[in-house]
């Protein structure tokens, strides 16, 4: 960013060697994925215009707002690409850091990873050393050092954490040294534009043989930007290119590639839509084949707006995708024509709108199953301030649900047990765990090794299918975890669900793998005081009662004992529940009412709210994948009604010593049935 550092920052505490190049991998991929280039390009549109107060205006680490974010799509792709690997069941807890915070301005005794993202088509990857005493002798057996304050590939990296010369280390790392292979590296003179300090260094060829040497000046922007490809098509025809707009218009019957040179000489230069109507008549054309309309990157007034998408809006193609940031004249009212006109749309990028309120864009969409990028939605799970969710194990206070939840969805809650050590533990007759007789009153009587959480999705803002997906990766991670369970203050469930819906494509093995969305506000922001994570604790044990039309997913892991083989993974099962309506001799408004449980398997949720089995076949293979067992015994198994009533009355609905019912921790999930019824270090 020419002096100004780059446009997000993290930290995780446990990045280095190989976890590093893993990281690094799984960053890139999203990074470069096409489901994240709308939003990502946005974003760099917006860096360019940023001035250079906004670069250097000074932002703590302890208190952070949405202001202090202006690039929040960014920072979710490195939270996100640092912190989870679905497939591998990997999750890590990420800190963000000041956007603009310097490269050594943070804990980074295991260096730096470094991605410009200057070209959304080439993205471009370094790992530093920022260790000054450089060394090519090994101590004690220790690899070599790696220089220091040098761009190194991830083989370069890796070897300075393990012996090259080692072959099982070759056999143990050779597909994620592949994986490296062409990947594009940042010069060194690129870092000492970003980041001016006379320590930087290059490599440069003496003699055939490569040494490293100081970068002795800022080498021009103009030149920087030289060893990077244009991101735009080039028409064949080299006239086309050197032509003007009226130039190509008149030759558009001569060239069969047309609308492809056009589209590339008009993002090119976006201010020729906004002052030709001639041009914005062949936008309009273009867009009439297309389903995913960008229109970020031109500066037009709604009226125009609507002469471009005009010919888009009577055609066939059904338009899923409409991207509208950076554009200050988007009105509510345009907002309304724009739902009518493409009743199909999936997909809206409004950042940086400010002239329309989150809460007003929010009311719009309620009801819709409409994705929307939104800078402050995006921003808001990393703000940092002082709400009162740090306090004592006197205190709770329960936070309000977040007004951003639009998209009802289709999984109320859900309720997670873990046990570790269940040797001993009281079983019914079908085998599963007897979890009521391990409270009181809603307590746990034993908290060692064990330990429940709810999981509201009422403000995740995801439609069906992403939804399920997103789950059945956390069931994933869950069905892999081992000799034991952890879902407390080390790793809270919340901020792993909540990084699971983010990116819930993962075992979809195509171009969506990697699309982002945004991270819930509500279940990234866990507090991590003791209180709030205890057994006793009140934030994630508020359980919704089950109500009819409604659905919550339990799931139940359990591991044997805590010296357990190693390879030995959690024992899971789970189960959909609903309720049965209540019959004309029950009244459902009484505290001491316990509805009768439905309980379904995957599939027969699924019949529940797809009746066609058709538009199940999808969703139902990607359940199938993320849930496949690794071997007979890990499988994933319906919970027994003995195992799933056990856990209601232990919850959702326990009982006092005078036989009435009593949780200070059950919400009703309506209010008219109280009883009846979840750069990187």
């Amino acid at each position: 960013m020419g002096g100004n550092g780059g446009p997000a920052a993290i930290h995780h505490q446990s990045l280095y060697g190989v976890t590093a190049l893993e990281a690094c991998i799984n960053i890139l991929r999203i990074l470069q994925s096409p489901a994240n280039r709308i939003a990502l390009s946005h974003e760099l549109r917006h860096a360019a215009r940023l001035k250079e107060e906004d670069w250097s205006r000074k932002i703590g680490f302890a208190k952070v707002s949405v202001a202090d974010i202006p690039f929040p799509f960014i920072l979710t792709c490195l939270v996100i690409g640092a912190g989870l690997r679905a497939k591998d069941s990997y999750h890590a807890r990420i800190h963000n850091l000041p956007f603009n915070l310097s490269f050594d301005g943070s804990d980074n005794n295991d260096g730096i990873t470094v991605f410009d993202v200057t070209e959304v088509t080439q993205v471009r990857y370094c790992f530093v050393s920022l260790d000054s005493s450089d060394s090519d002798e090994e101590e004690g057996g220790a690899p070599p050092k790696p220089p220091a304050m040098t761009p190194l590939t991830g083989p370069q990296y890796l070897w300075g954490y393990y012996r090259k010369d080692d072959q099982s280390n070759q056999e143990s790392f050779k597909n994620l040294v592949k994986n490296f292979q062409a990947l594009p590296l940042i010069d060194g003179r690129a870092l000492h534009s970003a980041w001016p300090d006379n320590s930087w260094r290059i490599t440069v060829q003496d003699g055939g043989e490569s040494k490293w040497t100081r970068v002795e000046q800022v080498v021009a922007e103009g030149e920087i930007s030289g060893q990077k490809e244009s991101n735009f098509v080039d028409s064949e025809i080299s006239s086309l290119r050197a032509s003007s707009l009226v130039k190509i218009l008149e030759r558009a019957s001569l060239l069969s590639d047309f609308y492809l040179a056009a589209k590339s000489k008009l993002y090119a230069d976006p201010i020729d839509v906004s002052n030709s109507s001639s041009a914005r008549r062949t936008l309009s054309s273009i867009f009439r084949k297309e389903n995913i309309i960008d229109l970020g990157p031109f500066e037009l007034t709604t009226e125009q707006i609507l002469e471009v998408l005009e010919e888009a809006s009577q055609d066939s193609i059904d338009v899923i995708s409409l991207n509208f940031s950076g554009n200050l004249n988007i009105t509510e009212s345009f907002l309304k024509e724009i739902f009518i006109k493409f009743p199909r749309l999936e997909t809206l990028y409004l950042l940086n709108t400010p002239q329309i309120s989150l809460e007003k864009k929010i009311g719009l969409l309620r009801g819709t199953t409409i994705q929307l990028y939104d800078t402050e939605l995006l921003a808001l799970p990393f703000v940092k301030e002082d709400d009162g969710m740090r306090h004592g194990f006197n205190k709770f206070e329960l936070r309000l649900i977040p007004l951003y939840g639009y998209i009802k969805p289709v999984i109320n809650q859900m309720i997670i047990m873990a046990y570790c050590d269940t040797k001993l533990a009281p079983r019914d007759t079908d085998g599963g765990l007897n979890i009521d007789s391990m409270f009181d009153k809603g307590i746990l009587l034993n908290n060692f090794g064990r330990d429940h959480v709810c999981i509201p999705f009422g403000g995740v803002n995801l439609k069906l299918s992403a939804l399920i997906a997103g789950i059945a990766q956390y069931v994933h991670y869950v069905m892999k975890q081992q000799p034991y369970l952890d879902i407390a203050v080390m790793n809270a469930p919340a901020s792993n669900i909540a990084k699971q819906l983010a990116m819930p494509h993962s075992f979809e093995d195509n171009e969506n793998s990697f699309a982002v969305n945004t991270i819930s506000d509500y279940l990234y922001r866990t507090p991590n005081d003791s209180w709030s994570l205890s057994h006793i604790g009140g934030w994630w044990k508020k359980y919704s009662k089950i109500v009819p039309g409604e659905w919550t997913l339990a799931v139940i892991g359990e591991t044997a004992s805590w010296d357990g083989p190693r390879e030995e993974c959690a024992k899971v099962r789970y189960a959909f529940v609903s309720a049965a309506p209540p019959t004309d001799t029950e009244d459902s408004t009484l505290d001491s009412y316990v509805p009768k449980f439905i309980i379904r398997d995957f599939r027969g949720f699924l019949d529940s709210i797809i009746p066609d089995t058709s538009d199940q076949q999808q969703i139902l293979e990607i359940w199938n994948r993320a849930v496949e067992p690794t071997t007979p015994s890990s499988a994933l198994k319906l919970s027994g009604r003995q195992e799933v009533e056990s856990l209601m009355r232990a919850l959702v609905y326990p009982v006092n010593d005078t036989g009435e019912l009593e949780n200070p921790g059950t919400i009703s999930s309506r209010s008219a049935s109280r009883a009846s019824s979840i750069s990187i270090d």
